[in-house]
């Protein structure tokens, strides 16, 4: 049957990303689950959110002095028709983008807390270098391989790890999860070994017990076992999501978490679109809606289960203050970080507001990072996810005190 199929390593290895072997594992020396401590899902905005588009800081004169075209109203004040109208005030201070508005009942009962003026400790504007930083957490440059998650997990680590207690939705697992064994999940529905039947014997054959990969093989076989019996499609998600790559990805999250037997404890979720070089207001509102409703869908779905999830997202970095002559912003510093939940203190915005004025910027163009990202991935680490060895979490990090994100 073998040279039937020529079904040699190569074609297996072939056969195995085109025909749809999942999931796609990485394996650590350390495993483990603690159970202690919320589910976490952390989605990452691919691209550079425009924080200062997002979350308007309306009280600072000088945001109208930069976007004389992109600026949005203060509350109560409209735009030309066909725009959005004005922002939906917060504290005075800040406001939401119009398109958030599914997001505003959730701060008003604080759930939802936002983060400005937030970022990486690296300047770098290369999309690939500041999300590569930030997922790594580790800013010394020795070439270190594992992620800021992966380090928590294999530091709570006990023996029997869940197969699924770390989840990539998505064709692979984040960088955030490197180091530690993740499951790439690209749907729940077509999740599962899929090539030549039956399928286990072949791997059998290829990957012998003195074969480098037979330990993959084997735990990839486990995962679609387990992945079968927990049966995570047996439960709908709820309705309100959007139809769009955002939505229905979170309502897969909230089928896995629901199927408790899979172990779940942190999923990664990408959403990319976010580079708003031109057009920007025509370009954000669609994706600003979508975010909100997808995250508004989820917190109803999850309900009393959100009082033991945290969502956090975060960027790779802010825009530039000045709007460009294509109506769009280029890349930037300061940026925005987003906090959901039922243990979060949200209804309000923590921000060391750095300040818009001319002499305040960062390179005479940007807003300033006055809240390294690491201080509230800390906070969560610790207060929500059970983990107090921060240092061994952001290795180069001393971690000033906590903004009380969290409770």
């Amino acid at each position: 049957m073998m040279n039937h199929l020529r079904l040699d390593r190569r074609r297996f290895l072939a056969l195995s990303g085109a025909a749809g072997l999942m999931p796609r594992l990485s394996f650590s020396a350390t495993p483990g689950s603690t159970g202690v401590g919320d589910i976490l899902v952390c989605l990452f905005l691919r691209g550079g959110l425009d924080g200062l588009h997002t979350v308007v800081p309306f009280g600072d004169p000088f945001y109208y002095d930069q976007r004389r075209q992109l600026a949005l109203p203060p509350p109560g004040e409209a735009r030309e028709a066909g725009e959005a109208g004005g922002v939906l005030d917060l504290d005075g201070f800040f406001g939401f983008h119009p398109a958030l508005q599914p997001l505003l009942p959730l701060y008003e009962a604080g759930e939802l807390a936002l983060v400005h003026a937030a970022g990486s400790p690296d300047d770098t504007r290369s999309h690939f270098q500041a999300q590569h930083l930030m997922e790594q957490g580790d800013f010394s440059h020795n070439g270190g391989l594992s992620g800021w998650l992966g380090r928590h997990l294999a530091l709570t680590g006990t023996p029997g790890v869940p197969t699924f207690r770390a989840v990539g939705m998505g064709g692979a697992t984040q960088r955030s999860l490197a180091g530690f064994p993740a499951v790439a999940v690209a749907g729940v529905e077509d999740f599962g070994l899929r090539g030549p039947a039956p399928l286990g014997r072949v791997l059998e054959a290829l990957y012998g017990d003195a074969d480098p990969l037979h330990e993959a093989a084997r735990q990839a076989l486990a995962a679609d076992g387990e992945f079968k019996a927990a049966d995570p499609g047996q439960n709908p998600p709820g309705n309100g999501y959007p139809d769009s790559p955002l939505g229905q990805t979170l309502a897969q999250v909230g089928q896995l978490i629901r199927a408790e037997n899979l172990g779940v404890d942190v999923v990664g979720v990408d959403t990319g679109g976010w580079d708003t070089h031109n057009d920007q207001e025509a370009e954000l509102v669609p994706l600003l809606g979508d975010l909100a409703a997808s995250l508004a869908a989820f917190h109803a779905d999850m309900g009393e289960r959100m009082a033991h999830i945290s969502v956090v997202v975060m960027t790779e970095f802010g825009r530039r203050v000045a709007e460009n002559a294509s109506l769009g912003t280029d890349h930037g510093y300061g940026g925005l970080m987003l906090a959901l939940g039922g243990n979060v203190n949200g209804g309000r915005i923590y921000a060391d507001w750095p300040g818009l004025a001319p002499g305040r910027l960062y390179r005479d163009g940007d807003l300033a990072v006055s809240t390294d990202y690491r201080t509230v991935l800390g906070e969560l680490v610790q207060r929500r996810l059970g983990n107090s060895d921060l240092a061994g979490v952001f290795p180069d990090y001393a971690m000033p005190g906590f903004l009380g994100i969290f409770r």
